[in-house]
């Protein structure tokens, strides 16, 4: 009979030779004639881990721990095998035994680290990996690891440089590569970003389906959407299974409105997992430019059913931002005055499927008391930069006094980083969230604001989620998505008494605050006016023909404007219209469909004009002879820009504030301007004017004369200042409560 030491060295010399089962049979035999022999035990445990049998190496690697207790190798391939078996809380604890062993065991350090950051306890994890790579700097794994925490606590500078270590250690580390173009593009790099990971796709060796998948998510996010496009089919072509790509893929195709393209892909991403997150994105899908008002009526109507389906299901969400990704931004744009009734309906649908939106940041729990310090004031969004929530908010931050408040400037991935971003964060405190739910609330929260402002609800998801959480005493949201937002932890809903007629309190979830002075957008910057006006030949159209213009987003151009356009273009047979192209070409194509149907003899004289800087854009409005402001929902910021070329604006407001800019700024300017009270009216004035030179000219004369009184206007700001500290104060008169 062999003695034990004879069948483990045979064993060993097999394991060697890759000759595994044999091995395997001989350690087994080696055991049965020594069961606590540590090498077999060892050895056994390894070669079931490279076997892929998890459990079996559990089970020998435990009773070694048992027979070598001290030896943190032991712990360590332990755990690993635990992870392996899908024990990841027993694994954490083997690690810790491996560490008190082995302080300075990097590899241990690594992982533990690596599983901490996984289950979103950042603060915990860097201190590991920060072990891991003192221990051992040449670790690059280690360091593509700290760059993970450290991007994930929104520090972007700091991740760069470990990532950019990972790399500097090992070119070939192809996660750390992918890892370094997600930061550059959440840093606005996206320039970097997309250069980075199309290299990526080349790599020898690499995982050419994933780096195509992960170019698809930053040219998404880069507003690059055919391209985005293209690169997760790419993705999918080389690995149908590919489950980033084809859920990006899915939500390109809804952004598209092929919503029909949108179901099947979500579908196949169920049957590859089935998971909740996919069902609810599934269930969102809204058309962004629908074909008739019944469409529109009939997806509203449907959206309640499909999330009470769902919540039926008893199906569970732990963070919505990343595993829906859909913020509730169609809705704003459909007209609608049951709005609330809605979103109400989707934020009592988030909060039963996710119990953990419903957290209180700890000051907001404390007894209030009287400060003897400046008010500290919040602004948050995705959107401080050379954006419409930008320039709409951007003046009211800027001109709070800094004597009465501190402001905090919160912004959320991407960063971008340009003129309007650095007038915003201006004289305040600037704060980069991270791209994680649980680590942005806790960043917040420690700033134990006494009022915060989401500037934009409906836009962004992770702000969405935001905003579940009770995160300062108070909170607001305002018109940088113009909608109620529907959710109970939102106090107020600042507007401006010449947008909300009576009775439109009834409109949002919120108290609604109407502030009564001045402009609008107070301090809202006079656009530049330096670019040339484009000639009729550039806008291909002919010289001396009527030449309208309405440049809003095409997803305010709801089919209940269709007939009132189509009379106008009837009533001006020569006249043509400028309307701009859609980031997504699918979506000009579509409304192109709709007013071919509507329309037929007029669609010949539509323009569809390419995407072009601010300077240009104005330019190109100025040049027209008269804009049309879409309705049920108009021109917000787009008003202000149009303003001050003079153009006169045909408009009809209704009962909704989306659709009442245009109104609010007449009468700052003091003008009677062409304002209908119905379709039929708008149709007569657009007609009018179009047909009156002289009278168009003299409305374009008194225009640019008064539209000084829409810029830099700062005179609403003092009733700003008051109403922030008033409803401070007032939330300090009566104890705490989150609704």
């Amino acid at each position: 009979m062999n003695e034990p030491g004879t069948l483990l060295r045979e064993a060993i010399a097999l394991h060697q030779a890759g000759r595994l089962d044999e091995a395997a049979r001989q350690y087994r035999r080696c055991l049965s004639r020594e069961p606590a022999l540590p090498p077999a035990l060892f050895y056994a445990g390894m070669l079931a881990l490279q076997r892929g049998r998890a459990a079996e190496a559990v089970d020998l690697l435990e009773r070694l721990s048992g027979v070598d207790p001290e030896r943190a190798e032991v712990w360590y391939q332990l755990a690993v095998a635990r992870q392996r078996a899908g024990q990841p809380e027993r694994a954490e604890r083997d690690y810790r035994q491996a560490l008190a062993r082995r302080p300075g065991y990097a590899q241990a350090a690594n992982n533990l680290g690596l599983l901490l950051r996984e289950r979103g306890e950042l603060a915990e994890a860097r201190v590991w990996l920060e072990t891991a790579t003192t221990a051992e700097p040449g670790m690059a794994d280690a360091w593509n690891n700290l760059g993970l925490v450290r991007h994930g606590q929104g520090e972007l500078d700091a991740a760069l440089a470990c990532y950019q270590r990972a790399l500097a250690l090992d070119a070939s580390a192809f996660q750390a590569r992918l890892n370094l173009g997600s930061a550059l593009a959440d840093g606005g790099r996206f320039d970097e970003a997309i250069a980075i990971l199309r290299a990526a796709t080349a790599l020898p060796g690499a995982d050419a389906a994933k780096a195509w998948a992960n170019l698809g998510a930053v040219l998404h996010e880069a507003g690059l959407a055919e391209q985005a496009a293209s690169a997760c089919e790419t993705a999918l072509r080389l690995d149908p299974s590919q489950r980033a790509a084809r859920l990006n893929l899915a939500r390109i195709e809804g952004e598209r409105g092929d919503l029909e393209a949108a179901r099947r892909h979500y579908g196949r991403a169920l049957k590859q997992a089935d998971e909740f997150g996919v069902r609810v994105r599934q269930a969102l899908l809204l058309p962004p430019v629908p074909d008739s008002e019944a469409e529109i009526d009939a997806a509203r109507a449907a959206l309640p059913e499909r999330l009470d389906a769902l919540r039926r299901s008893r199906g569970r969400l732990r963070d919505p931002h990343r595993e829906v990704g859909a913020p509730s931004f169609p809705i704003a744009y459909h007209g609608r005055a049951d709005d609330r009734v809605l979103l109400e309906h989707l934020a009592g649908f988030y909060r039963e499927v996710c119990p953990d939106l419903v957290w209180e940041a700890p000051h907001c729990r404390a007894p209030a008391s009287p400060l003897a310090r400046r008010l500290r004031l919040g602004f948050v969004s995705a959107f401080f930069h050379e954006h419409s929530v930008g320039k709409a908010i951007g003046g009211l931050i800027a001109g709070l006094p800094r004597d009465r408040f501190e402001l905090h400037v919160i912004r959320i991935p991407p960063f971008h980083d340009d003129a309007r971003a650095r007038r915003i964060e201006a004289d305040a405190t600037v704060h980069r969230l991270p791209d994680d739910l649980a680590g942005a609330r806790e960043r917040i929260a420690a700033l134990e604001l006494d009022l915060l402002c989401h500037a934009d609800l409906g836009m962004d998801a992770l702000a969405e989620a935001l905003a579940h959480a009770r995160l300062a005493p108070v909170q607001c949201a305002t018109w940088g998505h113009p909608t109620t937002s529907g959710i109970a932890t939102i106090d107020h809903y600042l507007s401006h008494a010449e947008l909300e007629p009576e009775g439109s309190e009834t409109l949002y979830s919120e108290h609604l605050v109407r502030i009564a002075g001045g402009a609008v957008f107070p301090g809202y910057p006079r656009p530049p006016l330096t670019a040339p006006a484009p000639t009729r030949a550039e806008l291909g159209v002919p010289e001396h023909v009527p030449l309208l213009v309405c440049p809003q987003s095409l997803f305010k151009l709801m089919p209940v404007f269709d007939e009132p356009l189509a009379a106008i273009l009837a009533g001006a047979p020569d006249a043509c219209l400028l309307v701009p192209e859609e980031r997504h070409p699918a979506l000009t194509e579509r409304l192109r469909a709709r007013w071919s149907r509507v329309m037929p003899e007029a669609i010949g004289r539509v323009r569809f004009f390419s995407r072009r800087p601010l300077d240009a854009f104005v330019a190109l409005i100025g040049a027209a002879d008269l804009m049309l402001d879409p309705f049920p929902v108009g021109g917000g910021v787009t008003t202000f820009d149009a303003f001050a070329t003079g153009i006169p604006i045909v408009t009809r407001p209704g009962r909704l504030m989306r659709g009442r800019f245009v109104r609010a700024c007449y009468r700052r300017m003091g003008i009677d301007g062409p304002v209908a009270a119905d379709a039929g009216e708008y149709v007569n004035l657009a007609l009018a004017l179009l047909a009156d030179v002289d009278r168009r000219a003299a409305l374009r004369a008194r225009i640019q004369a008064a539209s000084a009184a829409l810029y830099d206007d700062q005179s609403a700001l003092p009733e700003y200042a008051d109403w922030f500290e008033s409803a401070i104060r007032s939330r300090m008169d009566r104890p705490p409560a989150t609704r």
